[in-house]
């Protein structure tokens, strides 16, 4: 298990591209075809994204964090 990603590009770009996912807002128009279960399903699917993508940023928060304290201890180093 690496502790340290290979390539932050990639890992950056990813998080970039989740957070610009579209969520519809809970209160989604529901077509009189629609039961109440699939109603439901997308308020649980709506609720399921909201907390990955709050938990992806506060990683990607904290691995900023990391890397920010990282190079701060190379240059104390060098220096």
């Amino acid at each position: 298990m690496h502790l340290r990603p290979k390539s932050t590009k990639i890992d950056h770009a990813l998080a970039r591209k989740i957070k610009a996912i579209h969520i519809e807002p809970l209160n989604m128009i529901v077509t009189p075809k629609q039961s109440n279960g699939q109603a439901m399903m997308k308020e649980k699917a709506h609720r399921q994204a909201s907390h990955y993508r709050e938990e992806l940023e506060a990683l990607n928060k904290a691995y900023v964090e990391i890397e920010q304290k990282l190079k701060k201890v190379e240059t104390d180093l060098m220096n």
